[in-house]
């Protein structure tokens, strides 16, 4: 995620920035989606912004160690 929390909280750190992580990862498309789950209204919760990064399959264990996961959303 990307770190953005309700009213304006939290530091929201860009795709790109965040992207920086992958060092040595391909990285196909970055952009930030919205995972679409139901969340309380309160300030200082989660947005459920995330920065999404298409990698190669093959890639996908590294990127998991640097503490991404899988996208399952859409």
């Amino acid at each position: 995620y990307d770190g953005s929390l309700q009213c304006n909280q939290g530091e929201k750190i860009s795709a790109q920035e965040m992207q920086k992580e992958l060092k040595g990862i391909e990285v196909f498309t970055a952009e930030n989606k919205r995972d679409s789950l139901m969340r309380i209204q309160r300030c200082g919760t989660p947005t459920g912004n995330a920065n999404v990064f298409e990698i190669d399959r093959k890639d996908l264990d590294q990127a998991k160690k640097l503490g991404f996961q899988l996208w399952t959303f859409e």
